[in-house]
């Protein structure tokens, strides 16, 4: 028979959608059908209105795919399918940590598979349709499994120390899970561009130049203390972003967005 936790197990992220839908149809409401005023002439009519179909067709694939991701969520839950994989985890070991992660591993990977229709459709249909995809189909798989990688190296690691606390500390569990995740937090945030970023690009120092002189100049004025300056084959999948600043401990390191067939030529 059903409990009240069970019904609160399906309520929660039950409203969590809702009101997350709630939010986006708020948002949308703001938007203005016509150009404002204070950009005519600064913005083109014809793009504004290509931003609204742009965010339209993303908000769509976001409910489609929400939506979806809740489904399962809930089937899952009401045909006791985490409790499947559980037993299937107890079965490859008796050791408690790692049946942990052998049941989250199963559901990420799970998850990641059942998502990847959504994320082709973004980006080779909806991306492409607005002529911001840059993205090759080998770059798409290679990213995914670089992706998987990263995640059973880093994530391993830190899940399998936050359940052994859970299981050695008792009621201090949240004290150690919030100091392990701050120190990791802390060390991605700082070397994210030296370890991370790599595996998915190449990057290079920013020839002496006017551009690499005006991007000093400006850190200066704002007193951004400003080690490096790269350039980055981020257009490689997407011609949207541009630059972005990365700390590095007590330095700060400028990435900025070239074209790839510039970056290498």
């Amino acid at each position: 028979m059903y409990n009240t936790i069970f019904f609160l197990i399906i309520i929660i992220p039950l409203a969590g959608f809702i009101l997350e839908q709630y939010l986006v149809h708020l948002n949308r409401k703001m938007w203005s059908d016509t150009l404002p005023e204070k950009l005519k002439g600064i913005y083109p009519e014809e793009e504004y209105k290509k931003s609204q179909l742009y965010d339209r067709d993303n908000k769509k694939l976001s409910l489609w795919s929400s939506a979806f991701n809740l489904i399962i969520i809930l089937a899952m839950i009401v045909t006791g399918g985490f409790s499947v994989v559980d037993g299937f985890a107890r079965i490859l070991s008796m050791n408690l940590v790692v049946i942990s992660l052998i049941f989250f591993l199963v559901i990420g990977l799970a998850s990641d598979v059942i998502n990847i229709p959504f994320s082709w459709y973004d980006i080779f249909v909806i991306e492409k349709k607005y002529g911001f995809n840059t993205m090759t189909v080998r770059t798409f798989i290679t990213d995914h499994i670089k992706s998987w990688f990263i995640a059973l190296i880093v994530g391993i690691p830190v899940l399998g120390l936050i359940t052994w606390f859970y299981y050695k500390t008792g009621p201090a569990f949240w004290l150690y899970a919030w100091v392990l995740i701050t120190v990791f937090s802390i060390f991605m945030n700082y070397f994210y561009s030296e370890l991370i970023v790599p595996l998915f690009n190449k990057q290079m120092p920013l020839e002496e130049g006017s551009l690499r002189d005006k991007i000093k100049e400006f850190a200066a004025k704002t007193g951004f203390k400003l080690k490096n300056i790269y350039i980055i084959d981020g257009s490689k999948r997407s011609t949207k972003s541009n630059a972005y600043f990365s700390p590095l401990l007590f330095t700060n390191i400028y990435f900025i967005q070239r074209s790839y067939s510039d970056f290498i030529s």
